[in-house]
C-alpha cells in the first residue's frame, strides 16, 4: 500500500483506525512492563530533578504523558477512585488522624524497610541532609527519654484553645512523642505533642501558679482534687520527673499584658497588633487584639514572629489594627495604650534572629500534617525569611506544605531512629518495575492486578527515558489515518 492510498482512505474505517491505534498502544504498554534496564536511567533523572529542578515542578514520574489520553487502560471512574487511594495512602480523614485509643502510629507497606539507611538514600539521591545547626534545641536529639506512660494525666492546653489548661490524658507513648486527648474530648480530638513540649505541666501545677484548670463535665473549677480525680478515673498522675523540661526559672522581661506587634502565623502577610496574655518561662502565648482566641499562639521570646511597638512604621510595613478599630481612622499606638491603659513591650527584650539557611534539596524529618502520628522522610522545595516548605519524599503531588522554621515538627535526619519512633521512607524507585515484571502487585490492588498508578509510572518512565520507547511513541504518533 503506497503512502497515497493511505491518505485518501475513506472516512467510514473509524473503526479500523481505533483497532490500529489500540494494536500500538497495547504493544507499548507490554514493552513498557517488560523494560527494566531504565531503572537506572530514572535514578539518575530523579537525582537530577531534585538538584537542579525548579521550586514549583513536579517530579516527572507525576506527570501523566499526553499519549495517555488515547490509552483505554480504564474508565474514568476507575482513574477517580484510584486517586483517591493515592489520596488516603498519604493522608487520612479528619476522623482517622492515627488518634485512636490502643492504636500504634500507622505504617504504610515500606519495600526493603529492613535495608533502608539514611547514608545509602541520600548517597542514591546525591543529597544533603540538613545540618543540626539550623535546628533549635526543641527539634534536636532530646537528651533523656520519653517516661510518660499511657493513661498518666497532667496538665497542659488544647492546640483548639492555647490559652486555656485542662486534664490531658496519655493515650498512647511512640517513641518521643506522646499522644494526649483532654479528659471529655472525643478521641479525634487528640493531637501529638513531643515529650517536652514546654507547655505540658504536671497535675497541680495550676493551683500552684494560681491559674484556672478547665475540668471534664461534672467536676467543679473551683473545689477541683486531683487526688480525687484521680481514684474515680482510675488514672495515676504523671510524675514530676518525666518533665525534665520543666522549670519555673527566674521571671523574663516580657510579663502579662505588654503590647506588641505580632506576625499571624494562619495569615503570613498581616502583622497585627497583639498582647501577650501568658508567660511561663522563656514561652509567650500571642494574642491578637479584638480577635477570636482560636487564633492565639505560643511562642519563645526570642521567635522571629513578634515585633515591638513602632516596628511595622520603621519597615515600612502595614499594621493590622484590632478588629474593633473605626474603620478608616488611622491606627495611634500611644493613643491605643492610653486607652487601655497598657505598656509597650520594651524593644530591647526582642531579638534580632537571623534569616532561615535551609537549602532547597536539603532532606530531614517531617511530621504529616495531614496525619500527625507519621514522621516521614522530606526533602525541602522552598524557603522564606523564617518558614520552610518541604514535600514528603515518594508521597504524590500535594503532600508541599509550609513550615516555621522553629516548628517542633521538624528534626534532623537520623531523629526518629535516636528516638524510636518509625520513619515513613520512601518506597525505592525500582519497586514499581519489578513489581511489574515479578507479578507482584500494589497493597491497594486485588491480587495478580498492578495498580493503575503503578502502570502509569513505569509506562512514563519506559517512554520517556529509553530509545525503545521513544522509537515506538514516534512510530504510534506518527500513523496517519
Amino acid at each position: 500500500m503506497t503512502g497515497a492510498n493511505v491518505r485518501q482512505r475513506p472516512v467510514a474505517l473509524k473503526g479500523e483506525k481505533d483497532q490500529v491505534k489500540k494494536t500500538w498502544m497495547a504493544s507499548l504498554v507490554m514493552a513498557a512492563l517488560s523494560f527494566k534496564s531504565s531503572v537506572g536511567m530514572g535514578e539518575r533523572k530523579g537525582r537530577e530533578h531534585k538538584a537542579g529542578g525548579s521550586r514549583d515542578e513536579t517530579p516527572e514520574f507525576h506527570c501523566k504523558p499526553q499519549l495517555y489520553g488515547e490509552i483505554a487502560l480504564e474508565s474514568e471512574s476507575e482513574e477517580d477512585e484510584d486517586e483517591e487511594e493515592e489520596e488516603e495512602d498519604c493522608s487520612r480523614s479528619e476522623d482517622e488522624l492515627g488518634m485512636r485509643e490502643g492504636v500504634e502510629p500507622s505504617s504504610p507497606v515500606l519495600e526493603g524497610s529492613g535495608s533502608w539507611t539514611w547514608q545509602n538514600y541520600l548517597q542514591e539521591q546525591h543529597a544533603l541532609s540538613a545540618p543540626l545547626h539550623l535546628f533549635k534545641e526543641c527539634q534536636r536529639f532530646p537528651q533523656g527519654k520519653n517516661l510518660f506512660q499511657p493513661g498518666m494525666r497532667l496538665e497542659g492546653p488544647e492546640p483548639q484553645n492555647p490559652a486555656v489548661f485542662t486534664i490531658l490524658c496519655v493515650r498512647q507513648v511512640c517513641g518521643f512523642r506522646v499522644l494526649l486527648c483532654a479528659d471529655g474530648r472525643p478521641s479525634r480530638r487528640a493531637f501529638w505533642r513531643n515529650a517536652d513540649a514546654p507547655e505540658l505541666r504536671p497535675a497541680g501545677w495550676c493551683q500552684l501558679a494560681g491559674r484556672i484548670l478547665m475540668t471534664p463535665k461534672g467536676y467543679s473549677e473551683r473545689a477541683f482534687c486531683w487526688e480525687s480525680y484521680l481514684q474515680a478515673c482510675g488514672g495515676a498522675a504523671a510524675p514530676r520527673h518525666v518533665f525534665r523540661h520543666f522549670a519555673m526559672g527566674p521571671e523574663g522581661v516580657f510579663q502579662p499584658g505588654m503590647r506588641l506587634e505580632a506576625l499571624d502565623r494562619q495569615n503570613p502577610a498581616l502583622v497585627c497588633v497583639a498582647t501577650i496574655t501568658d508567660v511561663l518561662g522563656w514561652r509567650l502565648l500571642i494574642h491578637f487584639d479584638g480577635w477570636d482566641p482560636a487564633y492565639d499562639y505560643w511562642c519563645d521570646d526570642d521567635s522571629p514572629y513578634i515585633f515591638p511597638v513602632g516596628w511595622c512604621h520603621q519597615h515600612g510595613k502595614p499594621l493590622t489594627p484590632p478588629q474593633d478599630h473605626p474603620e478608616g481612622k488611622p491606627f495611634c499606638w500611644k493613643r491605643y495604650l492610653q486607652e487601655h491603659g497598657a505598656i509597650a513591650a520594651p524593644s530591647n527584650a526582642f531579638s534580632t534572629p537571623f534569616p532561615s539557611a535551609f537549602s532547597r534539596g536539603m532532606k530531614l524529618e517531617v511530621v504529616d500534617q495531614h496525619d500527625p502520628s507519621l514522621i516521614r522522610v522530606a526533602t525541602v522545595l522552598g524557603f522564606s525569611a523564617h518558614r520552610v516548605r518541604v514535600s514528603h519524599d515518594g508521597c504524590m503531588s500535594g503532600s508541599e506544605a509550609w513550615h516555621e522554621v522553629d516548628s517542633p515538627d521538624l528534626h534532623p535526619a537520623g531523629w526518629c531512629q535516636f528516638t524510636g519512633h518509625p520513619l515513613q521512607h520512601p518506597v525505592r524507585s525500582t519497586s514499581n518495575i519489578d513489581r511489574l515484571a515479578t507479578g507482584a502487585t500494589s497493597p491497594h490492588s486485588p491480587a495478580g492486578v498492578p495498580s493503575n498508578e503503578s502502570i502509569r509510572r513505569d509506562y512514563h518512565t519506559f517512554v520517556t527515558r529509553s530509545s525503545l520507547g521513544r522509537q515506538m511513541l514516534l512510530n504510534c504518533n506518527g500513523i496517519r489515518i
